[in-house]
């Protein structure tokens, strides 16, 4: 994946595996920072702090 990819490929959904895989090509393609969202639509503010928690502890990892 070069940084030229990423503009239609830039939400990353999936399981813990395919979002770890994914945001791995974005690391290998030489980009050191991301910008996460999660609260967009009409998601509530208790399941968007949810979605918040668990990247943290499922994905992140990965990266530390």
């Amino acid at each position: 994946m070069r940084p030229d990819d990423l503009g239609e490929r830039s939400i990353v959904t999936g399981t813990r595996q395919q979002m770890v895989d994914q945001l791995r090509q974005v690391e290998e393609s030489g980009i050191e920072e991301v910008i996460c969202y999660f609260s967009f639509g009409a998601h509530p503010h208790g399941q968007v702090l949810h979605q918040m928690e668990r990247f943290s502890s499922e994905i992140m990892p990965a990266f530390g």
